[in-house]
């Protein structure tokens, strides 16, 4: 089986309001989020993000081709995330419900 060559860009600009999240690497907590307007340059403002981490004494990983970037120091552990939803928004998609109620059983 041969790998894909067009891989989806996951910093591209997109026409919808996106959010950086600042997450705990071990709990997955949100520690902070931030609205970035539609069309915002994602890739911008991931590498913002993590060289105001780096600037505070952070050591982090190299950007990839990925979305999300992790963050250490000492022991603390974080990681920076470009999503589309806010997160504190209900997840919805495999294995999950519609709604704010549990499915009856």
């Amino acid at each position: 089986m041969s790998r894909r060559r067009n891989q989806p860009d996951p910093l591209q600009k997109v026409d919808k309001t996106m959010w950086l999240v600042v997450k705990d690497a071990r709990l997955s907590t949100a520690l902070s989020c931030r609205a970035l307007a539609p069309n915002s340059d994602l890739k911008a403002e991931l590498t913002a993000e993590r060289l105001k981490f780096i600037d505070g004494g952070w050591q982090a990983d190299e950007l990839t081709r990925y979305s999300f970037v992790f963050c250490q120091r000492g022991s603390e552990r974080i990681y920076i995330n470009i999503q589309a939803q806010h997160p504190d928004a209900p997840i919805v998609g495999h294995g999950t419900h519609l709604g704010d109620q549990p499915p009856e059983l």
